[in-house]
């Protein structure tokens, strides 16, 4: 399996632990480090919503894909 084969579980162990929302504090991370994850989730998860100000980037999860 290759790392990324991984992250399709993502929405699933996010949903079978009930976690409704992904959070980044804009105050707390570089730059840089906040695009990083926002391209990461961005790529790996699925989301229903996405919000962003000057402070946060928050998204809502998405029901799991079929594929």
């Amino acid at each position: 399996d290759k790392p990324k084969d991984y992250f399709k579980n993502a929405n699933g162990i996010l949903r079978s632990q009930n976690i409704q929302y992904i959070t980044i504090n804009k105050k707390f991370l570089k730059e840089v480090r906040v695009e990083r994850t926002k391209n990461f989730i961005e790529k790996y998860i699925a989301y229903e919503d996405k919000y962003e100000d000057e402070y946060l980037v928050a998204y809502k999860i998405g029901k799991i894909r079929q594929e």
